[in-house]
């Protein structure tokens, strides 16, 4: 079984967002793409996924004076543990940031823009390389009636609590 690997692009524009997922689209890996244009969707994509590969605009919002959004948002990231190491690449045309970026982020790579095609899947093909930490086979137990009963996570579509019962469907 071939793992689909999971990118997200947070890209404030979005005609830098539709290039980079046209670039990526053509290699020849199994991925699945997701494009965020604010923090909002970003973070919402990756509670709610594991993702594999970042690729982080650095200034998404130019009107903004001294904006560094993108790499803010790459530092509350390293803070979850499962993307402690995960691949980030930085979209930018800002080079001062970039020394930054490698010692304080651990920054995988630069997309410099205009991006170049043969650049962007390089970067990207290496990144995909590595393998973010999945949370699978965990199990909840409980204490029903004196019985410990074990149930998968991955089974729970939603709880309930009402009074002081709680259901798991």
């Amino acid at each position: 079984m071939v793992l689909v690997k999971k990118v997200l692009i947070l890209e404030d524009q979005r005609t830098a967002r539709e290039a980079l997922v046209s670039m990526i689209e053509q290699m020849a890996e199994k991925v699945e793409i997701f494009c965020a244009g604010n923090l909002n969707e970003a973070f919402s994509e990756t509670l709610q996924s594991t993702i594999d590969v970042f690729l982080i605009d650095i200034i998404l919002e130019p009107g903004k004076p001294g904006d560094v959004s993108g790499m803010v948002f790459a530092e509350k990231i390293r803070e979850v543990e499962k993307y402690a190491f995960t691949p980030i690449i930085f979209i930018t045309s800002l080079q001062d940031l970039e020394l930054f970026s490698y010692r304080n982020i651990h920054c995988f790579g630069y997309i410099e823009k205009p991006f170049s095609r043969a650049e962007v899947a390089k970067l990207v093909r290496s990144a995909l390389r590595y393998e973010t930490p999945r949370e699978t086979g965990r199990v909840v137990y409980f204490r029903k009636e004196g019985i410990l009963l074990a149930c998968h996570i991955e089974e729970i579509v939603c709880a309930t609590v009402s009074g002081h019962t709680m259901s798991l469907h």
